[in-house]
């Protein structure tokens, strides 16, 4: 059927594939899945959008699948490549439609952007006359011929600039060479055109030149920014850079003239937007190219920011950019990017002219006056902003980061305002420091001019903590100026609130990173804690509590936190926080909040308990709420966590709550898994540790585990499924045990000898870890559970090649294994002899010397040991393996003593890795019911309950009485004598 597919099958499945039907839709997924592979079917495809009379929402899909099969099916090795004849015939069809241009603008798109792919596979070798192509249909008198190639072209041009080997770069260069001055004559024609036709209000012959215009500057950013060759530039690159700059206010102004609702005005600013872009990244990617411009771009951005000629001809992302590039030229004059590559005199040649003309523009005497207007004009809080506090109060004071700089006008300001300050400190600070004078005036509360001025210099004060914490006794100036404005009630006073919580939030993370802690007072911390009280209560506007519980993180996430002296207002701190909680709608600021909660709590740790049953009646609730909200949810699932490590064994309280969350958190068929699963781990590894026994419901959900491990073969998945394991072996004990261990016999075996390894011994080194617990816990049950793989763990333990790590655990396991099971022991070593057909002493012999030989690949001092014990309790049987490795045996006893006993030359023999009271009840005692069954089991562990000096003795006093005094004198007599001397030190 495949071979002989008609398009009308493929439409109809197409139209499904459009359907509002969930049946349809899947069926027709299942068939397109099925065909996309299949021969002709994207000539079929391409037959099908490019054919006008059927429906666009089919053409639509038609060509997305098309684009999607091209990622996965178009290169040569791909499994199931689209075959060489079919992909020759696609790519003549896909050129001869441009004549035949597409009149759907997102169609058009989709077909650019899947040209361009294969264009990036193809182009040069299987497709030369692509750029020829598309450059002569530029070059036609149909305009929307010219628009469609002109934007594939656009797509095609992005997609070289994104190939980054040396030989794809030299390509995109010569293509940059061939066509910018062509392209470059093409833009100044259809800007100057535009302009003009603009000016005399021909729309509709405006909007066509400057559609072409921005398709074919975004090309030249392209070109000049990834196809230019520092040591060869473009010829023509001077008189781009002139053009630009030449009609950047022609454009403003034009900009200005049509107004803001013009149907041109959006693709004017566009323009703009994007000549901007191009010096950015020009100074950016090419900062020797442009350094003649320098003078001219400060220039420029310094009048259209300042000047009040152009002020009401700008807008919003005009200014950002000139800000962007204020900043771009500052920053590089004092600190040149590492992609110039040029000898020492250059580059020290190109910096002093970097320096000498940045500080000719901003020089000692316009430098205050920039740092004023930007605080003035773009510092204060607009109209906007107040609204915006009113409406949607909740989401008004959004933490923000990364590079929004690039995007939002006052984070811009702001990083541009820090630039300026760090290249000119000795100038700026003085008249900064003048301004921030301006605290100490209080504004009527209904001057709300004064008040916005006031937070404007707060925010300077924010800004410039860690340049100003010398000048400014943060203690000090919050008594005499900040406090006073926090205790003003007044509704117009809530901004300067908030921006004192801002502040002290800023101030105490400087002080908490090392700055001039001395001069931050003890006592101080208690001053604050009352403070933010203040602003956290109910009373208080919401945008206010939501900055001041963020403040209050701050204070407490800290290394010199005391929870002595916050227990006094951890009670008065809970009520407002969950009451806070409770009151917001805003997913967002619920995980802020709970964020917040989750640090306090693990803070005071279990000091919470007395005051946390508000907040966990309101968590089911919150749970329920928040069903389409995933992320909260793993807020939730945090908060929980750091609940149940507070309450201890006390959480038993929440498991009608807590238990069908990680239940539904860690079901792998439950969509949501994909976002709760790590938190829900996390939070049931937790349970886990604090639960007091094993009940029907914490044994119930071991089913989701079962689901994890066996479906669960990454490597991350495994560690945190193993780790839960441990805790219900640890938990459960026998009675887990009982159920579950034949289970975890098949599933060890296929986990530790499948194929699907992901590194060498990945899976096997963390399952051996679990098979050591269960075999440490059950030394008599374990190994009889488990027979089937100890077997394979022995024949790996007799490749020496073996990955460290791995060979690591499986000494140590078969060290536990002959230490407390030794015929289980033996009887694995007669059934490997048996399947290889090797005496069995022959295979001791081999397994000793590899075990004493690889003993420094055991890095724990307890799998060291316990390898020590292991072979020391073999000595004296009358074996012919371990009678020729005496010596081999005791040379390892002796180096292992002297990690136990490190004190023996002192006279103290005492084994440092025995366990008694002190370790087990003392001042280190767990804090949790695992640790405490943990040390439980260690006490049961020959490891901490026999001193290794005391056995090797008993073992060697065996020997003597086995071997008899001659042949025990014999076997002495092969021992080094400096190790016979050591052993009798350790001996006493």
């Amino acid at each position: 059927m495949a071979e002989n597919l008609s398009i009308e099958v493929i439409i109809k499945a197409l139209a499904q594939a459009t359907s509002q039907s969930t049946s349809d839709l899947r069926e027709a997924e299942q068939l397109l899945k099925l065909w996309e592979t299949k021969r002709t079917f994207y000539l079929s495809l391409q037959t099908i959008f490019s054919n006008y009379e059927i429906q666009t929402n089919i053409r639509w899909m038609a060509v997305l699948y098309f684009k999607n099969g091209v990622d996965r099916y178009w290169r040569r090795s791909a499994p199931n490549a689209i075959s060489e004849d079919e992909k020759a015939m696609l790519r003549i069809r896909l050129l001869s439609a441009i004549n035949n241009p597409e009149p759907v603008n997102q169609i058009a798109t989709q077909i650019a952007v899947l040209l361009s792919k294969i264009a990036r596979v193809d182009f040069p070798r299987h497709w030369p006359e692509l750029v020829p192509f598309l450059l002569e249909a530029v070059q036609c008198n149909h305009n929307l011929k010219r628009n469609r190639a002109l934007l594939t072209l656009h797509h095609v041009i992005k997609a070289f600039a994104s190939k980054c080997l040396f030989n794809d770069r030299v390509i995109f260069s010569q293509i940059a060479n061939s066509i910018f001055s062509y392209l470059l004559q093409q833009w100044i024609e259809n800007t100057d055109n535009y302009i003009k036709f603009a000016s005399q209000q021909q729309n509709n012959e405006a909007s066509v030149m400057l559609n072409s215009s921005l398709l074919i500057l975004k090309v030249l950013r392209k070109l000049v920014l990834y196809g230019i060759d520092e040591h060869k530039p473009l010829s023509e690159f001077k008189d781009f850079m002139d053009a630009l700059f030449h009609r950047v206010s022609i454009l403003l102004n034009l900009r200005g003239k049509l107004g803001a609702n013009h149907a041109l005005s959006q693709p004017t600013e566009k323009l703009l937007i994007l000549i901007l872009k191009i010096f950015i990244g020009t100074q950016d990617q090419h900062p020797v190219l442009f350094s003649p411009y320098i003078a001219s771009s400060l220039q420029m951005s310094i009048t259209f920011i300042l000047s009040q000629e152009y002020l009401d001809f700008l807008f919003e992302r005009f200014i950002i950019q000139c800000l962007n590039l204020v900043k771009a030229v500052v920053f590089t004059c004092s600190r040149l990017s590492p992609k110039m590559k040029m000898n020492h005199d250059d580059e020290v040649k190109i910096t002093k002219n970097y320096q000498e003309v940045v500080r000719g523009i901003i020089n000692q005497e316009n430098v205050s006056q920039i740092c004023q207007t930007l605080i003035s004009r773009f510092f204060i809080l607009t109209q906007k902003d107040l609204f915006d506090w009113e409406h949607d109060p909740e989401d008004y004071d959004t933490e923000t980061g990364g590079e929004e700089w690039k995007y939002s006008l006052r984070p811009c300001t702001e990083s541009l305002f820090l630039v300026i300050f760090n290249e000119y400190e000795v100038s700026v600070k003085p008249a900064i420091l003048q301004i921030l004078s301006g605290v100490a005036t209080f504004p009527e509360p209904d001057d709300l001019n004064g008040i916005l001025t006031k937070d404007a210099i707060y925010n300077v004060t924010r800004l410039l903590s860690s340049q100003l914490y010398k000048d400014i006794n943060f203690s000090e100036w919050f008594g005499n100026y900040l406090l006073k404005d926090i205790k003003n009630g007044h509704p117009n006073y809530k901004i300067l609130r908030r921006r004192v919580a801002s502040l002290i939030e800023t101030w105490m993370s400087e002080y908490q990173h090392g700055m001039n802690l001395m001069r931050l007072p003890p006592s101080f911390r208690s001053t604050l804690y009352e403070t933010i009280l203040l602003l956290l209560d109910p009373s208080e506007d919401v945008v206010v509590r939501i900055t001041a519980s963020s403040a209050f993180r701050t204070i407490i996430d800290d290394f010199d936190f005391s929870v002595d002296q916050f227990l006094p207002y951890l009670e008065k701190y809970a009520l407002h926080l969950f009451q806070l909680l409770r009151q917001l709608n805003s997913c967002d600021a619920k995980m802020r909040i709970l964020s917040v909660i989750s640090t306090m709590i693990d803070r005071v740790g279990s000091q919470i308990t007395p005051f946390s049953s508000e907040l966990m009646q309101y968590l089911p609730q919150l749970w329920q709420d928040s069903e389409e909200h995933n992320m909260l949810r793993c807020s939730i699932l945090c908060t929980l966590t750091g609940l149940i490590q507070a309450l201890k064994s006390s959480s038993v309280q929440l498991y009608p709550f807590l238990l069908p969350v990680i239940q539904f958190s860690t079901d792998i068929d439950k969509p949501p898994h994909i976002y709760l699963i790590d938190d829900g781990m996390e939070l049931w590894k937790v349970t886990l540790c604090h639960a007091p026994t094993l009940t029907n419901d914490l044994l119930h959900l071991f089913q989701n585990l079962q689901q994890l491990l066996e479906k669960g073969f990454d490597i991350e998945n495994l560690k945190r499924s193993l780790d839960v394991l441990k805790s219900y072996i640890i938990l459960g004990g026998y009675d887990f045990m009982k159920v579950y261990s034949n289970w975890l016999a098949d599933l060890f075996f296929r986990l530790i000898y499948s194929d699907d390894t992901i590194r060498p011994g990945g899976h096997a080194i963390d399952v051996l870890k679990v098979l050591e617990l269960i075999f440490r816990e059950f030394p008599s049950e374990g190994p009889q559970v488990f027979q089937n793989l100890l077997p394979r763990i022995l024949e790996d333990s007799l490749h020496p090649q073996e990955y460290p790590p791995k060979m690591s655990i499986i000494l140590a396991l078969l060290g536990r294994l002959l230490l407390q099971n030794a015929t289980a022991f033996f009887a694995t070593i007669d059934m490997v002899a048996t399947r290889n057909g090797q005496d069995n002493e022959d295979i001791m012999k081999i397994l000793i010397q590899i075990w004493t030989e690889k003993i420094d690949v055991i890095l724990k001092p307890e799998h060291r040991k316990l390898s020590a014990l292991a072979l020391t309790s073999v000595l004296p049987l009358k074996n012919r393996a371990v009678c020729n490795s005496f010596s081999l045996i005791l040379n390892l006893c002796v180096d292992v003593l002297h990690e136990v006993c490190p004190d023996h030359s002192k006279g103290n023999l005492q084994d440092r890795l025995v366990l008694g009271e002190k370790e087990m009840f003392g001042p280190d005692a767990a804090d949790n019911e695992e640790e405490t069954r943990t040390r439980q089991l260690a006490m049961k562990d020959p490891v901490h309950n026999v001193p290794l000096n005391q056995f090797i003795k008993e073992r060697l006093d065996t020997c003597h009485v086995a071997y008899g005094p001659t042949s025990f004198t014999e076997l002495m007599d092969t021992v080094d004598i400096e190790v016979k001397q050591q052993l009798v030190k350790f001996f006493g």
